[in-house]
């Protein structure tokens, strides 16, 4: 195989970012992603799990569903055959990939790859592969051939990411013959299947160099792709990718809801994130992934609201794992055959997530407005902040404990300046001149949220 990556990319091919990005990323401007990305409302989808035949055609026979909820892409765990040697359970781990350029049997075929990608597209919904680069199954059909191909210890053993991951190796990303064969993986679904990006698993086990190189490849086919890193460094948003997860939003979200940390801690975290991030920076959050235990289970159908509406208002890009519009409170098994829930399990739920979607929807500045935390006399039990944007303010006040709180919170002179006149309303029903006054006294009931939105008298 050529060796397609440049020069640059090779001298830097060892080290990690923040031997390469130095100090101060924080202070500097992440790299313009595409448009649509800031405003999406992703859910990441478990093909086996998803539909009872478990294909990519009972995906596709949902796809209308998901668009009407406000889904706008689907993000798609491993479809490519799974490793048969060290195999866990009687289905084993998606992400034991065998091929990178085939899809499971099981899934079905390429063309249902492609119908089902046509029809997303139809609908204004973007399909997003998952993509395993640090890692294979041990039985990799490169593998039998290329022993080289994987990195191995002192004994000449395969090396694993972690011990008990026995069912993949490492793959030796120092050999150009590896990258070339992921990358090319890459560009070849991007050009055969027309898929929208990548969820790189793993990405900061991957040299920066990697990255770097698949995104300037990808850049050249399209500029509207995303990549997005499944790892949380500050660094990778200044040149290859688009997003980062926010596992800290997540971690404080279920010790908040233990008992272990104060409500304050959410936007004191946020504002932290804020600060060690390169400007501009989008962050994916979630409630709930197949990493994680299910957000009805975590936090409670009693406090669900509560925390279903912190996950849409805080900013970034809310991702979804399939079954939890349903209210799926049973985490799908990586290794044996499991159904997701079909139906919601309580109709309260699906309303939820309706009203939460919406309202990020037809809201700008919840996507893109500037995050604001707003000091309240409950700082325990309350979550109050407020997000900026041009022509449009939001005030989020979130009662994080199970009775009713008498809460005052605090407009400070620099967030109602010029804004005394502004109308706020709560989900379209009350009206009032919120700015006013500097303070704001509420009453919200046991894990009540209360989302006010204004803008100028007449919209002008």
């Amino acid at each position: 195989m050529t060796d397609t990556l440049g020069l640059e990319a090779r001298e830097r091919w060892d080290l990690r970012e923040s031997e390469v990005l130095g100090p101060g990323v924080g202070k500097r401007r992440a790299r313009k992603g595409p448009d649509w990305l800031k405003k999406a409302i992703v859910i990441e989808i478990f093909p086996r799990a998803f539909s009872p035949e478990g294909t990519l055609e009972g995906i596709r026979q949902r796809l209308r569903d998901l668009a009407s909820v406000g889904v706008d892409a689907l993000c798609l765990m491993p479809i490519h055959p799974i490793g048969r040697k060290g195999r866990k359970g009687s289905c084993g781990s998606p992400y034991a990939v065998r091929n990178h350029f085939e899809i499971h049997p099981e899934l079905g075929s390429k063309e249902d790859l492609r119908r089902l990608i046509a029809d997303a597209h139809r609908l204004r919904l973007r399909v997003i592969l998952d993509f395993i680069a640090t890692r294979a199954a041990n039985d990799h059909v490169e593998l039998a051939v290329h022993r080289d191909w994987y990195v191995r210890d002192e004994k000449g053993e395969p090396v694993r990411e972690i011990p008990g991951w026995t069912d993949v190796v490492c793959l030796d990303l120092g050999n150009p013959e590896v990258r070339e064969y992921l990358l090319s993986a890459m560009l070849y679904w991007v050009r055969e299947f027309d898929v929208d990006g990548f969820r790189c698993e793993a990405a900061g086990r991957a040299p920066l160099g990697f990255w770097e190189e698949a995104r300037r490849l990808l850049d050249a086919e399209r500029r509207d792709l995303c990549l997005l890193a499944e790892w949380s460094d500050p660094g990778l948003h200044l040149s290859a990718f688009d997003a980062t997860y926010d596992w800290r939003f997540h971690r404080t979200l279920l010790d908040v809801r233990a008992g272990r940390q104060p409500a304050s801690a959410v936007v004191e975290g946020l504002a932290a994130e804020e600060r060690r991030f390169p400007r501009g920076a989008v962050r994916l959050r979630f409630l709930e992934s197949h990493d994680e235990k299910r957000a009805a289970d975590a936090f409670g159908l009693d406090a669900l609201e509560a925390y279903v509406t912190l996950l849409f208002t805080v900013g970034g890009v809310p991702v979804l794992y399939n079954g939890q519009l349903e209210g799926d409170d049973v985490r799908p098994s990586l290794f044996e055959k499991h159904v997701v829930a079909q139906e919601p399990l309580n109709p309260f739920v699906p309303k939820l997530y309706r009203r939460l979607i919406r309202l990020r929807k037809e809201n700008p500045v919840f996507a893109n407005g500037r995050l604001i935390p707003l000091p309240n006399s409950l700082p325990r039990y309350v979550v109050s902040f407020a997000r900026f944007a041009r022509r449009q303010v939001a005030v989020v006040v979130v009662n994080l404990r199970d009775r009713k709180s008498e809460v005052i919170v605090e407009f400070p002179e620099s967030v109602r300046r010029g804004r005394e006149d502004w109308l706020f309303a709560d989900l379209g029903w009350q009206k009032l001149r919120m700015f006013r006054k500097p303070q704001l006294f509420l009453e919200v009931g046991p894990y009540e949220a209360c989302a006010y939105v204004g803008e100028p008298e007449g919209g002008t």
